[in-house]
């Protein structure tokens, strides 16, 4: 059997690294080991023409007298080679819920995820042993509403702000005789980049590697070159 082409060769000796689906969690919670796995190749096998008979073979004189030459059938070989890879997984004494690794907690988070042994940690907005509580943000006074103006609603695993009557809510948390009008809803407010809304104006600003121009609303390039 004659050697496999260069390419070909390559195909059984080079070893492919595929990694699998990474987890979440906490510190020290996802492990990862190295794993191989059999793969195999199938290549096709050509074997070297025979020499030319040169000016025979391009008068095709064997057609003329009805002589078939013979052809070198081809083959298919199969070979294996090892692949390898990573496999993400959970760590001894971590449990794995869909694609997140958990503590072993006897009663589940509701709203938070098992970080160690029977102890949660809750989303914003929720408390208690099983995150099972919704926290009252107005209650503890931990909302940014604008109480002089209006007051604090509170909702499951959140808040919302509202003002007295006569009064406008801006940017969601406090009050103003004044509606807020979005300039950045029209052209970016004229901002060639950024436009940034603020209570009754805006303001523009440029992306890295650029400085705001004079008019306070283009951007001119930064040659690092030079600086």
């Amino acid at each position: 059997m004659e050697k496999l082409p260069f390419l070909a060769f390559l195909l059984v000796v080079v070893f492919a690294a595929v990694t699998s689906a990474q987890l979440r969690g906490p510190e020290g919670a996802v492990c990862t080991r190295q794993a191989s796995r059999q793969v195999m190749y199938t290549v096709e096998n050509r074997k070297k023409r025979e020499p030319s008979s040169g000016v025979w073979d391009y008068l095709r004189i064997w057609d003329v007298f009805g002589i078939k030459k013979t052809r070198n059938p081809r083959s298919l070989v199969t070979y294996y080679a090892t692949e390898y890879y990573t496999v993400y997984e959970c760590c001894v004494g971590w449990n794995r819920i869909e694609d997140t690794c958990q503590a072993d907690c006897h009663f589940p988070c509701e709203h938070g995820l098992c970080v160690d042994t029977n102890l949660c940690e809750c989303d914003e907005g929720w408390e208690g042993e099983q995150c099972e509580h919704d926290l009252d943000e107005c209650w503890y006074m931990i909302d940014e509403c604008d109480h002089e103006n209006g007051g604090c609603t509170n909702t499951e695993g959140s808040y919302q702000c509202f003002c007295n009557e006569g009064l406008h809510l801006i940017n969601d948390t406090f009050c103003h005789e004044i509606p807020d009008i979005d300039e950045c809803a029209t052209d970016s407010g004229g901002c060639e980049q950024n436009c940034h809304n603020t209570h009754g104006s805006y303001f523009c600003t440029c992306d890295a590697g650029y400085n705001l121009a004079d008019d306070s609303h283009n951007c001119t390039d930064i040659n690092e070159c030079t600086t």
